[in-house]
């Protein structure tokens, strides 16, 4: 094997060029696979937990109801993600409740405890997340993946392939030109060689060697050409003045001819040598170009900056368009992340940061703002050890940015669903419970034969009105699913607006005229006397409107108004009601979000009016799937205008009406009541509701006991304070045995009447009454300071033996007033 000291000129040229170029690009193949693998690790942990959030808030509901076939049914949407291996649900206590693994791949079985609220660890290629599941804040559970991070190590390995084939391809062209380069330093040395050989071995002092360049190789060649003019002008000293003369001019003519030569040569070496250059560059740009990244270089002793053409491309920016400059950097680069920026830079040049790698907004030629990561390395030090020069690059990761900031919005747009979906539940057990409280117990009073005729046909329209109020719900939340499955048909078959108007009209009467309201119905155009339409869905969404309008008026009316919307052209004539109310109005924020699913206008609407939002949802679905749709306006206090259109096609040969009758309703039948028994106590009910402060307390006067009724938690407090706290009494009677507290009512709610009266000393026992039945809702109410809690339909029974637990149990004695 040659050492290195026997190594040919020419050889030694092209190890030095191969070396050096092979050390530059392992150096930015490991500065791109390490920057790539950090990246796409943070992007993974950032998927698990993105999807651990969503999976563990779509689980609440499954956790709080106990469903598990729900949760099994929530993970198997997991099959879309082959990256995670097993998903598990825990519940608060660390048991297993519901569970996804991927293929034959092994599931946790074991109990999960001694974890945190969330976190992430990594064991090899698996990646474990876990996060709490919570409502309302408490924890319910816990949700726990592993993460498969095998795929990412493959596409480091892909792109780690790309990247050496691609050092190789530009190594092989490196060594060529080298090859190429290395002839034009080798040349001049080989030609002195041979000259002199042929001069030692042929004694001929006329020849002379050829001067390639004016380097220090010209200047040997010269000297050696000097020194055989030397020799032969020595042996030709002797020759007559005539040769002599004609030997000068042939040497100066040979000088002239070896001048162009030389120049010849230069002039080519030159060339070939800049050919070379820009081939080396133009395949080192491609490389950088392919892997898109921006290259610049900072000269730390004078603040220079170079920049190669991929650094303005990725910016929209033609090449050199911009100074290269420290100073164009930071005008380019987002007022708001330009201090921290900078502050990243300053610790990694003095030393306090180990690494400069930050992610800032530039700004692009066409002004928008782009996301860029910009990594650099000090490449160069002074002799004093500071920075003198950094190199870097930086990647468009705008797209990535985009991303991520669009799962972060859909991470949010799922949990307000979420927690809309959540609210509904509660609303939807107190809609239902409220209604069937009234049906179930008048049904009971039904059955006393001492009922005089006149109370029980007044039982028999409580049942009614609150039966008819129940099934609409349900008729609700049927619709509502039916057209989300797309199953809801809509027929076309001929039927009469008039008497649809009429119907409705009739069915609404009665409540409005319970509510002292005018509601009254007008055409304002000639109306057509059939109309091939669906009857049922128009008279839904009238009913509805109609129904919204009445139940959100106190005073004033209600008035509807139908019209025809004629088509110029014959064939697609619109009708038009028009359901306008004095109620409570509505702002702007509200009419935007007032036909999605679940909402109401605010919190405080469903406690006042009631309902489940789910009326003006399907109505707008409704008058869609008949050709039109539904719109709303409102003010504040003045009331508000619902506008439905429906399409009812060509109308040739149709009679127009202006009069319209309206439709009669019939009574329904009826239902036993057992004996309850006997209380001798006084008591106060806490109820908002008619129906159930009547029926409630005739099953507590025929038990014997003595009732006195508040319609509010703030009525309720006042008459409790001023009959006298647990045994003391006041000049307005004896205090209250016990007090029977609904939890939902207007002005003040039951909890915050229930802490009001316990924080002024009453030990009065107090039994919440609530339609509420979720997880959860008896320790509300017991830790509001209620004693007891019993749910929506009463059990007379029942709730007659609970009060009997109460008042026959011994009392705590009040201290005496210091």
């Amino acid at each position: 094997m040659p050492t290195p000291r026997r190594i040919s000129f020419r050889a030694k040229i092209m190890l030095l060029v191969t070396v050096v170029t092979s050390v530059a690009l392992l150096l930015a193949w490991g500065a791109i696979l390490i920057t790539d693998h950090a990246t796409m690790y943070a992007d993974t942990v950032r998927d698990a937990s993105i999807q651990a959030e969503m999976i563990g808030g779509n689980c609440t509901a499954a956790l709080s109801f106990d469903d598990r076939d729900a949760a099994d049914e929530t993970l198997l949407t997991l099959r879309a993600e082959p990256r995670i291996i097993t998903a598990s649900i825990y519940t608060r206590t660390g048991e297993l409740f519901a569970g996804y693994r991927r293929g034959d791949a092994v599931h946790e079985s074991a109990a999960l405890t001694d974890v945190g609220p969330r976190g992430q660890q990594r064991e090899g290629r698996i990646l474990h997340t876990y996060r709490s599941i919570t409502l309302d804040g408490e924890v319910l559970g816990t949700i726990y993946l592993r993460y498969d991070l095998t795929p990412l190590y493959m596409q480091l390995a892909r792109r780690s392939g790309i990247m050496l084939g691609m050092m190789g391809a530009a190594l092989a062209v490196v060594f060529l030109a080298s090859g190429r380069f290395q002839r034009i330093l080798t040349r001049p040395v080989q030609h002195l060689a041979e000259t002199a050989r042929r001069v030692s071995e042929q004694k001929d002092y006329t020849v002379r060697a050829t001067r390639y360049s004016s380097d220090e190789l010209g200047d040997l060649t010269d000297a050696f050409n000097d020194m055989l003019a030397c020799i032969q002008s020595r042996d030709t000293a002797l020759e007559s003045a005539r040769d002599e003369l004609e030997q000068r001019v042939d040497e100066r003519t040979a000088d002239l001819a070896r001048t162009n030569e030389r120049m010849r040569a230069e002039i080519a070496g030159r060339k070939r040598a800049l050919e070379a250059q820009q081939l080396h560059e133009r395949r080192l740009g491609m490389v950088l170009e392919a892997a898109n990244l921006g290259l610049w270089d900072l000269d730390l002793r004078n603040n220079e900056v170079l920049f190669n053409d991929q650094w303005y491309a990725t910016l929209g920016y033609e090449p050199g368009e911009l100074p290269m400059s420290f100073q164009t950097w930071k005008q380019l680069v987002h007022e708001e992340d330009l201090p921290g920026a900078q502050e990243l830079l300053a610790a990694y040049i003095d030393g306090t940061r180990t690494d400069y790698r930050t992610e800032v907004r530039m700004r692009a030629k066409d002004g928008t703002w782009k996301w860029i990561r910009t990594v650099g390395e000090i490449v160069e030090r002074a002799d004093n050890g500071e920075p003198a020069r950094i190199t870097g690059v930086h990647v468009d990761i705008d797209d990535i940015m985009q991303t991520a900031r669009r799962m972060a919005e859909a991470k949010d747009a799922a949990e307000a669903a979420n927690r809309a979906k959540s609210e509904f539940l509660a609303n939807m057990s107190h809609e239902i419970r409220t209604p069937m409280t009234a049906i179930l117990g008048y049904a009971d009073l039904l059955l006393d034969p001492s009922l005089s005729s006149e109370v029980r046909l007044e039982n028999i329209h409580t049942i009614r009105r609150n039966g008819g109020h129940l099934l609409a719900i349900i008729n609700d939340i049927l619709d509502l699913s039916k057209l989300d499955a797309g199953r809801m048909n809509i027929e076309r078959v001929p039927c009469r607006p008039t008497q649809i108007v009429a119907d409705v009209v009739s069915l609404m009467r009665v409540r409005a005229e319970g509510k002292g309201l005018d509601l009254a119905a007008e055409f304002t155009t000639p109306i057509p006397e059939t109309i091939q339409s669906d009857p049922t869905r128009i008279r839904q969404i009238l009913l509805n409107l109609t129904g919204n309008a009445v139940k959100f008026t106190d005073s004033g009316g209600v008035h509807i108004k139908a019209s025809l919307i004629d088509d110029p052209q014959g064939d697609d004539h619109k009708l038009c009601f028009e359901v306008v109310d004095t109620g409570v109005g509505m702002t702007e924020d509200q009419v935007a979000s007032l036909f999605q699913p679940f909402v109401q206008g605010d919190t405080s609407t469903t406690r006042k009016f009631g309902g489940t939002g789910l009326g003006l949802t399907i109505s707008k679905r409704f008058a869609e799937m008949l050709g039109g749709s539904i719109t709303a306006t409102g003010t504040v206090g003045k009331g508000s205008t619902f506008r439905a259109v429906i399409s009812v096609g060509s109308l040739t040969g149709v009679k127009r009406i202006s009069e319209f009758t309206e439709a009669v309703q019939a009574p329904p039948k009826r239902t036993e009541i057992k004996s309850l028994p006997a209380l001798h106590c006084r008591i106060l009910l806490v109820e908002d509701g008619p129906d159930n402060q009547r029926l409630i307390s005739f099953h507590l006067k025929k038990a014997g006991a003595t009732v006195d009724i508040a319609e509010n938690g703030r009525i309720g407090v006042r008459m409790v304070l001023e009959h006298g706290l647990g045994s003391r009494t006041t000049d307005a009677g004896e205090p209250y045995d016990l007090v029977l507290m609904d939890m939902q009512m207007p002005v003040l709610d039951g909890y915050a009447a229930t802490a009001e009266l316990r924080d002024a000393g009453c030990t009065t026992p107090i039994i919440a009454l609530t339609a509420h039945a979720m997880p959860g809702d008896r320790d509300k109410c017991i830790a509001a300071g209620c004693d007891d809690y019993l749910t929506k339909p009463i059990d007379p029974g029942k709730l007659v033996e609970t009060i009997q637990q109460y008042v026959t149990a011994p009392r705590p004695v009040d201290q005496p007033d210091n």
